[in-house]
């Protein structure tokens, strides 16, 4: 169905920064560069990630990466077909990633900030290794990371409603 589903919310972001590029007068970019193929519960589809970005102004500034993810998951896993409303998982992370993308794209920044929304997270986060692997095959290295997943739940993983913290997660010892 060309109005509903992860296509169409795909086209619902491009859209979103497309006008944020035209809004940036040049400042924010949107590619296109970024297609794969998946098959899941036996449905063949072509995924794509959307993403944009912000040139830093600054040689050597770094690269950081804002994503979130605008697939969802339905209540049959393995159900390829099966709709999906995902307001919270990941619809709170996109919301915010497109908010962020406009408001970041009204100036310039040291580091180059690049925004991606993910598809087919998930299945496997096969969206964000898709383009892991298109940035190294470009040689691109990102600095950090800031990945937005069910920003819009105060329900703890315990099911207990817990809205006054905000959980964290990094690599390494810290």
């Amino acid at each position: 169905m060309p109005n509903s589903g992860v296509r169409a919310a795909y086209r619902y972001v491009r859209a979103q920064f497309e006008a944020i590029q035209q809004q940036s007068n040049g400042n924010f970019r949107v590619f296109d560069d970024d297609s794969f193929k998946l098959t899941w519960a036996g449905v063949d589809t072509v995924q794509d990630n959307v993403f944009g970005l912000i040139p830093g102004n600054v040689t050597g500034g770094g690269i950081v990466l804002v994503g979130a993810h605008y697939d969802s998951i339905s209540i049959d896993p393995n159900d390829g077909t099966y709709p999906a409303p995902g307001a919270n998982d990941d619809g709170s992370g996109i919301a915010a990633l497109i908010e962020i993308a406009r408001i970041l794209s009204a100036r310039q920044h040291r580091a180059t900030i690049m925004f991606v929304a993910f598809a087919a997270e998930e299945v496997g986060r096969q969206g964000s290794i898709a383009f892991a692997n298109f940035l190294t095959a470009k040689g691109i290295r990102v600095d950090a990371m800031l990945n937005m997943d069910i920003i819009g739940s105060e329900t703890g993983p315990n099911g207990e409603i817990d809205d006054k913290h905000l959980r964290v997660y990094s690599v390494g010892p810290n």
